[in-house]
């Protein structure tokens, strides 16, 4: 059975929004699904942990978030399309295995 990330994610309520900056935490597991339900979230930097599994499909719904990073993980799959996720370089995503 998948576990979710193991740690909890340091989110930062902002003027406008919600950012989190959780790289090199060591957190593992697979990243949830849930954080599509973070709607005002401006920021999510997951670099360099030991995350597994796929980039949740439901991370496209953020339409206010302009800066994502999850390079440097276990992660594997195809990297969602859509809104947001159309204007992040490819640095974002390195190392993951499509």
């Amino acid at each position: 059975m998948a576990q979710a990330m193991t740690s909890k994610l340091a989110i930062t309520k902002r003027a406008f929004g919600y950012s989190t900056f959780n790289s090199n935490n060591i957190f593992s597991g697979f990243i949830p699904s849930s954080i599509g339900n973070l709607a005002k979230l401006e920021a999510l930097d997951l670099s360099r942990n030991k995350l597994s599994g796929n980039i949740p499909k439901q991370l496209v719904q953020l339409t206010f978030l302009q800066f994502f990073i999850a390079s440097h993980n276990h992660l594997t799959g195809p990297i969602p399309r859509g809104n947001q996720f159309n204007t992040f370089q490819k640095d974002s995503f390195d190392a993951i295995q499509d």
